[in-house]
């Protein structure tokens, strides 16, 4: 392709390009950009005829523009947003071609782009609304391959000279490119059968891993403190666990993945997750690539800039992955200890400062402790309205009236990173242990379309903590929900502080790896209004108690009462066509005074108005709307044939 495509690209409708900085370019003075990046980042040369970034996620070029950028010798690039790319990152020729023809039998014909053969690029354009970014690995014997779609916020090249063959990059359409319109067009379900298909065919004979769903998000970034760790301790401790092999971790970008995880985790303590990195980088079983190069250590390290998208979660996904069960370490109350033979106070008079023998916080004057930003601020929601990170609520309300529908409608939205009730979340994975038969839960978990491979679903047996234990340390949840929590302690006497303590301590070490503990339980029959009367040990140990009150007969709304120790408003919600919905005041009187008419007419209809209670005001004016009419002194509902003469003003 000659220096003409990238107007004859702009005039056949694709303007969504951008200027990418040449290989060999001159940097400007002061710019944070890589050399490395150099023939792959978005840029344009300045007057001085040096290069320098640009905003090209929000620049809409112009004509002027592609002349400009052609002149000074700039490569193009195209966004992703509405014609996403499939990057069949493999130097192995067969796989690339075996992986191209998957692509194009799942997804449909596409042009590809070679640079590095036989690496290629098939771009596709948008059925709907666009596509976030989709990646999968294939890795054996040391080598990493990934298929990666490139959509929303994303870019690749189109035009110019590779940075490393130093060739122009060329493509297999022999000069007839389709214009837009001729391009197929894919959805995220069809990648989402594309990496299904993928994972069947090579799972016997590669490791194969994802990351992203392809679920459209909001422009803001992950919540950057979701991913931070608890302390450097307990990120050391994890990141002690990872081994650093080219088994595990095959290739410099599974080396730069890991670092990237641990900076997001260390949050504010920069120099101390450093250490955390150097720690594990030394490991490397052989030199070539990091090992004994602590330069190369520290350099990668402070390229690692936010906003990130791995971090704490990532890190223990990892450990597990890789073999590490912490089950026994989370849980002292179900895999008990020896107790110290030494006098309690006696150890902690010889303990240095730090950790008590036992483990415990000794304590922090107010100024180390303000030391630490995070503890300033409020956790993050990741349920909205439900869950907070570290924290523990207790949602009460009475049997059958909906209150586990909303937890997991709300646990469903955010094992997808969707919004639920008019907020964000982001993608967390939770244990959810029920008393209800299995096929139950199941069957709502999937009409809620909740992530199958983020939501883990444990059946309550025998021993429910033992279950527990296990759960979490298999699977590092962000949420845990005990659906009943009375059902999982088998408690005797709800009201003994005593027989509560061990399941405390319990919960205490879930909330204390940062996970969110959402608890379960039917308000007393003496609590109509669903308000919590139960242990004031446990309400008082957890940090919001949501009470889900009694609906009307034939009402679709449920009005939740929060209080609590964080700053949870008390909030409505309807259920409307399998999803809730949070109401305004006006919605909630408006939802409320629709189910009270129709409680009033199926009063009516039945002929059992007597007897019950009502204000003669609402009936009359039910009957304004031609619902019922008073017929010789008796209320009745109105014929079909009464309310079309209404209707037509007769």
């Amino acid at each position: 392709m000659n220096s003409s495509f990238p107007l004859w690209l702009y005039g056949a409708g694709y303007t969504d390009l951008i200027s990418v900085i040449p290989p060999g370019a001159e940097l400007a003075p002061g710019s944070r950009m890589q050399t490395s990046s150099l023939g792959k980042a978005p840029g344009w040369r300045l007057e001085s005829g040096k290069w320098a970034g640009y905003s090209w996620r929000t620049h809409n070029a112009t004509r002027d523009d592609i002349n400009k950028w052609v002149s000074s010798g700039a490569s193009f690039g195209l966004r992703a947003d509405r014609f996403p790319g499939l990057d069949i990152d493999v130097l192995d020729v067969a796989l690339a071609n075996e992986v191209e023809a998957l692509a194009k039998e799942v997804l449909g014909p596409a042009p590809a782009r070679y640079g590095r053969k036989p690496k290629r690029l098939l771009v596709y354009a948008t059925a709907a609304e666009p596509i976030s970014r989709m990646r999968l690995w294939l890795e054996k014997d040391g080598a990493s391959h990934l298929v990666e779609l490139l959509g929303g916020g994303q870019q690749y090249l189109v035009h110019g000279i590779h940075p490393v063959t130093n060739e122009p990059y060329s493509w297999d359409t022999a000069g007839f490119f389709p214009a837009p319109a001729g391009l197929t067009p894919i959805t995220r379900a069809k990648v989402e059968a594309l990496f299904s298909r993928i994972f069947e065919k090579y799972a016997s004979e590669f490791r194969v891993y994802r990351e992203g769903d392809g679920y459209a998000r909001s422009n803001a970034p992950t919540d950057q403190k979701s991913l931070r760790s608890p302390t450097i301790d307990a990120l050391q401790t994890i990141v002690d666990k990872l081994p650093n092999d080219d088994k595990h971790y095959p290739g410099r970008d599974a080396y730069i993945r890991v670092g990237y995880a641990i900076r997001a985790a260390a949050g504010d303590a920069v120099e101390e997750g450093y250490e955390v990195f150097a720690s594990w980088a030394a490991r490397h079983a052989k030199d070539g690539r990091v090992s004994g190069n602590p330069a190369t250590w520290r350099e990668d390290y402070n390229r690692m800039k936010p906003p990130f998208a791995l971090g704490w979660q990532w890190l223990r996904d990892e450990a597990h992955r890789c073999g590490h069960n912490t089950a026994q370490e989370d849980f002292g109350a179900v895999f008990p200890t020896p107790a110290p033979e030494q006098d309690t106070l006696a150890q902690a008079q010889q303990n240095t400062p730090g950790k008590l023998p036992n483990g415990d916080d000794p304590g922090h004057s107010l100024g180390e402790l303000l030391e630490h930003s995070e503890l300033t601020e409020m956790p993050p929601e990741l349920v909205p309205n439900i869950a907070w990170q570290g924290l523990k609520t207790l949602f009460s309300g009475r049997e059958k009236t909906g209150k586990s529908t909303l937890i997991l409608s709300g646990i469903a939205a955010a094992t997808r990173g969707d919004d639920f009730l008019g907020s964000g979340t982001s993608p967390r994975t939770v244990v959810w242990l029920t008393e209800e038969a299995l096929r139950l839960t199941v069957r709502r978990a999937h009409a809620m379309r909740a992530d199958p491979d983020r939501l883990k679903i444990v059946s309550m047996g025998k021993d429910p903590p033992m279950q527990l234990a296990h759960a979490v340390g298999r699977w590092s949840p962000d949420i845990v929900v005990i659906d009943t929590l009375y059902r999982y302690a088998a408690i005797e006497d709800e009201n003994s502080a005593s027989q509560w303590k061990p399941y405390l301590v319990q919960f205490d070490s879930v909330t204390q790896r940062g996970a969110a503990l959402v608890l379960v339980i039917h308000a007393l029959k003496a609590h109509e209004d669903g308000r919590y009367r139960g242990s004031s040990a446990l309400g008082a140990w957890v940090d919001v108690i949501a009470e889900m009150k009694n609906p009307q007969a034939e009402s679709s709304v449920r009005d939740i009462a929060c209080k609590g120790r964080v700053d949870a408003d008390s909030f409505s919600v309807r259920y409307d066509n399998g999803e809730f919905r949070l109401l305004s005041s006006e919605q909630k009187q408006s939802s409320k005074q629709d189910a009270r008419e129709r409680e009033l007419v199926g009063w009516v209809t039945s002929g059992a108005l007597r007897g019950k209670k009502y204000k003669a005001a609402e009936l009359e004016a039910i009957a304004v709307q031609g619902l019922v009419v008073k017929d010789g002194g008796v209320w009745r509902a109105t014929t079909a044939d009464e309310q079309a003469q209404i209707a037509m003003g007769q």
